[in-house]
């Protein structure tokens, strides 16, 4: 799911508001949080998210070719305790990386095209991005139907979108239901 996004600069403050946002949308705490090397991520994830296993990954480029990636636990658990983890998920890799977040990066760039490096439709103001974003967070989560969430093969295949796999719908919205729906929701 797309659960929440903070439009600001990259600072340890914009950090905690991405971080503390996504502590109140969610029940539970993740058993692992993954990130890039970004420094300011580290205080606020051990705060809302002491018991969880933390690791970054940070590659070192050369040009536009990665010639290092390193692997850093963060938390007070072994690597081999994060990866053991990580095997049993089973169709997500062997080892420690950022590769969802990384294409999830791809695909908000592809749909947003304020977001689009050396662009012309650059957003002027912070308030349009946010808008656009927001519409952009209910679409992939409610309308989007995701081929990784898909449940059997052929004429009887469900496809679901991110809310359905976490039992929030129990069907794809389309765009008059996700635009008339008037939802309780506290920030």
């Amino acid at each position: 799911m797309f659960i929440a996004f903070h439009i600001g600069d990259r600072t340890i403050g914009s950090a905690e508001k991405l971080i503390k946002t996504i502590k109140a949308r969610t029940n539970d705490i993740p058993t692992l949080i993954t990130t890039d090397g970004f420094s300011a991520y580290i205080e606020p994830i051990n705060k809302f998210f002491k018991k969880s296993m933390y690791a970054q990954v940070v590659k070192v480029l050369k040009g536009w070719h990665i010639v290092k990636v390193t692997k850093t636990v963060i938390s007070d658990h072994l690597i081999e305790q994060i990866e053991k983890f990580i095997k049993k998920l089973g169709n997500v890799g062997r080892t420690i990386n950022t590769s969802y977040v990384e294409r999830f990066n791809l695909t908000l760039r592809q749909s947003l095209c304020s977001l689009v490096r050396k662009t012309l439709s650059a957003v002027k103001m912070k308030d349009e991005l946010r808008g656009q974003t927001y519409i952009f967070q209910a679409y992939y989560n409610f309308i989007r139907p995701h081929m990784s969430l898909t449940i059997g093969k052929g004429k009887g295949k469900l496809k679901r979108t991110p809310a359905m796999a976490a039992g929030l719908t129990d069907c794809m919205w389309n765009w008059e239901e996700m635009l008339t729906y008037h939802p309780n929701y506290h920030y």
